[in-house]
């Protein structure tokens, strides 16, 4: 049975409240997404199209909010990586004038 909804949904979505493990248990335990319906359900009663299609964009929202925060993350990490490999440089700079005077007191 497929019928509509007049059922609103708010797609305020202040960010992405489940964990990513926690999605990941829920998936293992039920073989479907949180809010999503399973394929059993869908034979026994049926699809509710407006509904599906709400819950179906919600998921969009907040895969979009992950990608925006992962993006972010990247983006941080690489700038740590920046900073980190110009200290390195800085040090092995270091070490060669360390070992340099060293040979200049041994002489």
């Amino acid at each position: 049975m497929i019928c509509g909804s007049s059922t609103f949904l708010e797609f305020a979505v202040t960010g992405i409240r489940t964990a990513l493990a926690e999605i990941e248990r829920y998936i293992k335990a039920n073989k479907h997404l949180p809010d999503v319906v399973s394929a059993a359900q869908v034979q026994q009663k049926g699809l509710d199209l407006a509904e599906n299609q709400a819950v179906l964009l919600k998921k969009i929202e907040e895969l979009t909010l992950y990608v925006i925060r992962q993006d972010k993350q990247l983006q941080e990490l690489k700038d740590i990586n920046k900073k980190l490999k110009a200290q390195n440089i800085l040090l092995e700079r270091q070490a060669l004038e360390i070992n340099r005077l060293k040979k200049m007191i041994g002489k």
